[in-house]
């Protein structure tokens, strides 16, 4: 192969290749067909001109996939398309795959080459091997001028490929709405169904294409029709939304008249409720809506299960009233009505109670009660105590109404379900009262409300730990107070032989130490490892208790099992360590006594 020839041809170097020419002036066919495609594939037209002059044959393939018509039709002027023709290139000759050089054309939008081609006698239907014509590659690439010279020249407009495509559908599909509007003026139909069932406005719809969609509503299309897989053009726009998000396009379709009712795959109204717009949902929840509420989507989810899973109360609520089904909707894990007690929703929650949901119905775990007082949503849960919620049911871990109000904390919940017959010492499956639960958190007024209702303020719970231990651990002084004065034990111990005042090292609260200290603890009292109160404070950099505990008479000279004093257990890791000590060393000082280590220089 002559490589020199080759190689000027795809640079497009006329001179160059004159010059291999003359030196190599009989070049084999196979160089020459190289150098022809070569150039043909890179728009010289120059080049072209000038191996054809020089004897280059026309149709033989060079190294790139078709004959030199073939790909001048993609990349040369007209004019040198037009002397290849006349040279003798076969119109007829396929380049890749089946396609042929008319195809070419109708792809590149070359109208020029195009003419010359149906005038040097090229097929205006020709097919490839998938039945595709030209007039399906113009309309796929939107080449309206190529498309209309075939229109003109008889090309069918209604020519099918392999799997039913129209030139409609192909345009359909890819948007390009002035090819669209050039083939329904030439009468294509546009109804026509793929072998799959797909209408070109199915495809329109599916691929987001606005402008396709309202041109084929304007020439009469089936709003309707479902595809093969039994989805209408309103489904496949609404399924279409996450990766197309074109709202204008679903309201479009239901301005013109397409029916939520319509037979389809899946629910509409459920798709809808998944994309989330107001304006679509507004034009779809309508009486017509009434005979499809409860149809299931194509993951089995029906409009209301979505509207609950969403939030989406204010949809929920019209879905209800349109005769949505609560126990269509509900699952074991997942109950409307329960959900919407937890939000808040009341409205909602009337609406499903006055469709007869039972207004104590379980999920796996809570009522609507108990899921209201869950979410502090005192109005939901004074709804369904004036409607008859039973105050006194339990959740599955034995949690009841109580316990529950003490955990948000809400004391207005728990009254409210004191008065509706809550029982305030049911403990949970672990042995946690409400009054524990209190404690932990810290609500004075609630723990109040509990002893006056007859909890028992030493109650051993979990591993025997009393309401004091927990209100103690919490810091809270209010709790403890309260529980002292009502007969609380400040020596109780816990399973394990904690005592409150143990528990009260937990946080550095001078307050509650003083008051478990005026209850009766000793000051100095001490663990089995012979460590006091005050060692224990001490190390942990609980500064205020340690002023607490020497306020109270303790020992600040006693030593532990391994000999040390409480300062000397004050190691300087921390901030609050160093606080504690210093309390230690002041209290030394007013003394008159001399503790020095020498780690403090």
């Amino acid at each position: 192969m002559d490589s020199a020839l080759v190689t000027a041809a795809s640079r497009g170097d006329s001179e160059a290749c004159a010059h291999a020419l003359e030196a190599n002036p009989e070049p084999s066919d196979e160089s020459m067909a190289h150098a022809l495609t070569s150039a043909a594939a890179q728009g010289h037209d120059e080049v072209v001109r000038l191996l054809v002059k020089r004897g280059a044959r026309v149709n033989q393939p060079g190294a790139l996939p078709g004959p030199p018509l073939f790909v001048a039709c993609q990349c040369c002027s007209t004019e040198t398309v037009q002397l290849l023709l006349d040279s003798g290139a076969d119109v007829t000759h396929q380049g890749r795959g089946t396609w042929l050089p008319i195809h070419q054309c109708a792809t590149f939008n070359k109208p020029g080459a195009a003419a010359a081609l149906l005038k040097a006698g090229a097929d205006p239907n020709a097919r490839s091997k998938t039945g595709f014509t030209a007039l399906h590659c113009a309309s796929t690439h939107g080449s309206v001028d190529v498309a209309e010279l075939l229109l003109d020249s008889g090309a069918s407009v209604d020519a099918a490929s392999a799997k039913g495509f129209t030139a409609l559908h192909s345009a359909a599909e890819s948007g390009r709405a002035e090819a669209v509007a050039l083939l329904l003026r030439h009468g294509a139909a546009v109804d026509a169904l793929a072998n799959d069932g797909v209408s070109a406005l199915s495809l329109a719809a599916m691929e987001g294409h606005l402008e396709v969609v309202e041109l084929l509503i304007e020439a009469g299309a089936d709003l309707d029709r479902a595809n093969g897989d039994g989805d209408t053009p309103l489904a496949l726009a609404l399924q279409s939304q996450e990766e197309h998000p074109q709202p204008e396009l679903v309201l479009l379709l239901l301005r013109a008249g397409a029916s939520v009712a319509a037979p389809t795959r899946t629910s509409v109204l459920a798709e809808a409720v998944m994309v989330g717009n107001h304006d679509i949902l507004e034009a779809m929840l309508t009486p017509e809506a009434k005979s499809v509420v409860d149809a299931p989507d194509r993951r089995g989810r029906t409009a209301l299960q979505q509207a609950v899973d969403k939030g989406n109360w204010d949809t929920a609520a019209k879905l209800v009233a349109l005769g949505a089904s609560h126990a269509t909707a509900a699952t074991e894990k997942s109950v409307p009505l329960v959900k919407a007690a937890y939000a808040g929703a009341t409205k909602l929650c009337e609406a499903f109670l006055d469709a007869g949901v039972p207004i104590d119905i379980m999920d796996h775990e809570w009522s609507p009660l108990h899921q209201a007082i869950r979410g502090n949503q005192v109005e939901t849960a004074r709804m369904l105590l004036r409607r008859g919620a039973d105050a006194k049911l339990l959740g599955t871990l034995h949690q009841g109404c109580m316990y529950l109000a003490a955990e948000v904390p809400s004391v207005e919940l728990a009254e409210m379900c004191l008065a509706a017959g809550a029982d305030p010492c049911v403990a949970k499956k672990d042995g946690w009262f409400p009054l524990h639960q209190a404690a932990t958190k810290g609500s004075a007024a609630i723990a109040k409300l509990l002893i006056a209702a007859g909890a028992d303020p030493g109650a051993p719970g979990l591993r025997g730990f009393a309401p004091l231990h927990c209100a103690a651990t919490n810091g809270a002084a209010g709790v403890v107070s309260i529980l002292l004065e009502a007969g609380a034990d400040p020596l109780q111990e816990s399973a394990q032989g904690f005592k409150p005042v143990i528990s009260a090292l937990e946080r550095d609260n001078g307050e509650v130490m003083r008051l478990i200290l005026q209850a009766g603890e000793s000051p100095n009292y001490a663990s089995s490892n012979g460590r006091t109160l005050l060692m224990q404070a001490a190390s942990r950099g609980r500064a205020a208790q340690c002023i607490a505990l020497l306020d109270a008479g303790a020992d600040a000279t006693a030593v532990d099992s391994s000999g040390k004093t409480a300062l000397e257990l004050a190691v300087p890791e921390s901030r609050s360590v160093m606080e504690a000590a210093s309390v230690l060393q002041r209290w030394f000082r007013r003394r008159h006594l001399v503790f020095w280590r020498e780690s403090w220089t």
